[in-house]
């Protein structure tokens, strides 16, 4: 609030010195006190104030407080605080008076003096719901309560009974239209179904040629003795409402009290921290005696600025007491008993600043206040509305287009191109990741089974040497690649093969190898390889399933019946692919085991050669320097014979374990589930028109979202059209 409530204005010649601290309101003419209404003459002034009265009126009619913080006059006070009294001196109208509270809900004043008769009418709108969130803005806000008015004695009533309405959220006239004062009491006091406080608002628009053009918001007055639910519900009414930076707050303090009992100004400070928006309406003025010099003279220094400083500082009315009410008097004499009151009692005659008591002046600087702040804050306004329509034109395009073609049509597309995506991602076509994650996988499956390699030691006792090197002098730490959870080839020493020679040894002839031997070895490492290729398997399927599972998003979200439709036949097809292809997998592994062949026999020959040398050489460094025969050649020979014959068949199993996965797993459900799933879901069927066309009925929240924002783009727009063509 740095613009108009904020800026340096010329001081009234008539201010005293002591009150030239806070900041004055807007300059007006002189007025003497008890000048009759506060009726600014037709001017180009006053042609200006009803237009911007009328805009910000239009304004909150389309609903645009919903979306941005439009100007206005908050009066707040506690009860007992004479602000309902105020509201009826300054709209001319009788509002419902009862003991405690009698507002309830937020009511809405909105005086215009371009009218040539008095006339009223009352308007209900519900900006929330049962639940107090704020309502969507689809649908109609403002509802007429009744006829206009034309008769000021039928306005407390009708008052009564829309203020009920608003309490029971029944927004019917004729409901409530029957009903007494009392038994409008005896329906809020005693109705479990009528909330004792609503954030839904009663208007109250007045047409009265005699009137200063002006509009407020009269909120429920702020209560000590009901519960703490309540109390905390009032006060964040008022809060939520004080809080926004273009609203005026007006504060009613009643001089019966003393100023630091005012909960309803704490409040004010605690909103506006440095008094820039706020003004102080001291009431009550004739309730301290004569004697009450001490209070006398407290509430002079708090209407001089010496205490409690406000920018706009403060004012002070005197209001209808119970026995003028009661006579009836018009608003001319009220105003006239009220200016002979400050002119004759101190110490409210000793005040200089004579434009500080009385109704009309209230009321004229006031309303030249608030026309100031809607005036200044209108360029804002429109770059506001402009960045909100923005955003939501931003919004509503990420939501589909509601649904035009053929509900076959629709599916059919979706399906197929749900299944072509499916099938460039397993070819690799054109998003890479599917591919590069199961290469990865394979990757970790090459090393967890070249961890499986027999690990022989060619030593007496192998526990005491490390693995030794490969052949031509390599590291084998590749060997130790393998994870800590798969289970690897054991240590075996020349001690340990020699006995598995021995235990494999039938009717052999002297310094005859079995070859059982070699089989047993051998079947030690292909037995290894079933874990991790099953693990293999299932890391591969958890990544398919997981890539048709964003598919099905990508594709089906949007209809919620189809999307859970194919989750199920997509998770049903996975699993029955699943099935078949860990069936393909065991027959992969079990190629290997039975029996243990290969054609590769250079490379087998060739390795053997390689290994035995190597595991030779390592023998005879340790024990026989010289090249005499080793006594454990038949050893090393089969620890060769083993050792080349795993390279083969590790060669062999760590391409044609991807290649099955592949071919059983990824590559079969690509190729076959866009059939599957045109017939799974019927389309081509002679009765499937209906039953399609409920699967791609919108999600109920989608449909709501997109109604909520076109209804608010179409209310943006509007506004934004009503505040282009304002012209001042």
């Amino acid at each position: 609030m740095n613009g108009i409530l904020g800026r340096n204005k010329s001081k009234k010649q008539s201010r005293s010195p002591s009150a030239q601290s806070v900041e004055s309101l807007p300059d007006l003419p002189d007025r003497p006190v008890g000048n009759g209404d506060a009726n600014i003459s037709d001017t180009e002034y006053a042609r200006k104030r009803k237009q911007l009265l009328e805009l910000t009126k239009d304004l909150r009619a389309m609903g645009a407080e919903k979306l941005i913080a439009l100007p206005r006059i908050a009066v707040i006070g506690g009860q007992s605080a004479g602000k309902s009294s105020l509201v009826e001196a300054v709209s001319g109208i009788n509002v419902p008076r009862d003991s405690g509270t009698c507002t309830r809900c937020p009511t809405e004043c909105t005086m215009s003096s371009d009218a040539e008769t008095w006339s009223c009418q009352i308007s209900l709108r519900f900006d929330y719901d049962e639940h107090g969130g704020t309502r969507s803005m689809v649908g109609q806000d403002t509802i007429p309560f009744g006829p206009r008015i034309t008769n000021k004695g039928d306005v407390e009533i009708r008052l009564r009974q829309a203020q009920a309405a608003i309490l029971s959220g029944n927004s019917s006239y004729t409901h409530f239209a029957s009903m007494s004062a009392q038994e409008v009491r005896e329906l809020v006091r005693s109705d479990p179904d009528v909330v004792k406080f609503s954030r839904n608002v009663v208007m109250v628009d007045i047409y009265d040629p005699g009137a200063t053009d002006l509009s407020f918001v009269d909120l429920p007055g702020l209560i000590q003795f009901e519960s703490d639910e309540m109390i905390d519900r009032v006060r964040s009414l008022v809060e939520s409402y004080i809080s926004e930076e273009r609203t005026i707050i007006l504060v009613t303090i009643p001089a019966s009290d003393d100023m630091e009992n005012q909960q309803a100004f704490r409040l004010a400070k605690a909103a506006d921290p440095e008094g820039k928006r706020t003004i102080g309406i001291l009431t009550k003025p004739d309730s301290l005696t004569s004697g009450a010099t001490s209070a006398r003279e407290k509430w002079k220094e708090v209407l001089e600025g010496r205490t409690y400083p406000l920018r706009h500082g403060y004012y002070c009315v005197r209001l209808s007491d119970d026995a003028e009410r009661a006579r009836n008097i018009s608003r001319s004499e009220a105003q006239h008993i009220a200016a002979r009151f400050f002119d004759d009692t101190a110490p409210w005659s000793e005040v200089r600043d004579r434009g500080r008591f009385g109704i009309p002046n209230f009321v004229a600087d006031i309303s030249k206040l608030l026309m100031d702040v809607i005036e200044e804050a209108i360029p804002d306004l429109k770059d506001q509305v402009k960045k909100r329509l923005a955003a939501c034109e931003l919004q509503l395009g990420k939501l589909p287009k509601p649904l035009t073609v053929d509900p076959t049509h629709e599916i059919l597309a979706r399906i197929t191109a749900f299944s072509a995506e499916l099938r460039a991602a397993v070819s690799g076509e054109v998003d890479k990741k599917f591919v590069q994650d199961n290469r990865a996988s394979y990757g970790v499956f090459k090393g967890d089974i070249r961890a499986t390699a027999p690990d022989f030691r060619p030593y007496l006792n192998g526990t005491q040497h490390a693995r030794p090197s490969t052949p031509g002098g390599r590291s084998d730490e590749a060997l130790e690649d393998g994870r800590d959870h798969l289970q690897r080839y054991e240590t075996l020493d020349l001690a340990d093969v020699r006995q598995v020679i021995k235990e494999a040894t039938g009717w052999e002839l002297p310094h005859h190898v079995p070859y059982d031997a070699q089989l047993t070895l051998m079947k030690r490492f292909i037995a290894l390889w079933e874990a991790p290729a099953q693990e293999c398997f299932e890391t591969v399927f958890a990544t398919l399933s997981e890539f048709m599972n964003a598919l099905v998003r990508k594709h089906f979200e949007r209809f919620k019946s189809l999307d859970l439709l194919m989750r199920s036949l997509v998770a049903g097809h996975l699993n029955h692919c699943k099935e078949r292809a860990s069936q393909s997998l065991r027959e992969a592994l079990a190629l290997e085991e039975k029996p243990v062949f290969t054609q590769n026999t250079h490379y087998l020959s060739e390795t053997r050669v390689k290994w035995f040398n190597h595991y030779n050489n390592c023998y005879r460094m340790q024990y026989y320097p010289n090249p005499d025969p080793s006594p454990f050649e038949a050893e090393l020979q089969v620890m060769a014979q083993v050792r080349a014959y795993f390279q083969v068949s590790y060669k062999r199993i760590i391409d044609h374990i991807p290649l099955t996965i592949e071919r059983s797993l990824n590559r079969s459900i690509a190729d076959s589930l866009q059939a599957d799933l045109i017939r799974d879901v019927g389309i081509g069927e002679a009765d499937s028109f209906g039953r399609l066309k409920e699967l791609v009925s919108e999600d109920p929240a989608l449909v709501t979202r997109r109604q909520q924002l076109e209804g608010m783009k179409r209310r943006l727009v509007d506004i934004q059209q009503k505040l282009n063509n304002f012209l001042v």
